[in-house]
């Protein structure tokens, strides 16, 4: 089996794999999506929930993916996640 590189991921094209799954229907709340986007990864990469949250952090970083509400809270209130194709927006 070869080695996972997650520097090879084409984070642009994991955009386009999570709008095609999921849509306008969007993961809402912090965990929750952050968990969706996570087992989204490792479907279809086939890499470890490791590598794949690493993903999610890099996303998040780069600006693709954007919470709208504030992951410190301690009550999670289900505000939702958008996705954007290009770094920043």
């Amino acid at each position: 089996m070869a080695e996972f590189v997650p520097e090879q991921v084409d984070l642009a094209k994991l955009v386009r794999i999570f709008e095609r799954r999921f849509g306008a229907a969007l993961p809402q709340g912090y965990v929750l999506g952050r968990s969706m986007f996570r087992d989204a990864i490792v479907e279809e990469l086939g890499c470890s929930e490791l590598d794949a949250e690493n993903l999610v952090d890099t996303m998040i970083g780069l600006g693709y993916l954007q919470f709208k509400g504030s992951p410190s809270q301690a009550i999670d209130n289900l505000e939702p996640w958008t996705i954007s194709t290009k770094e920043g927006e």
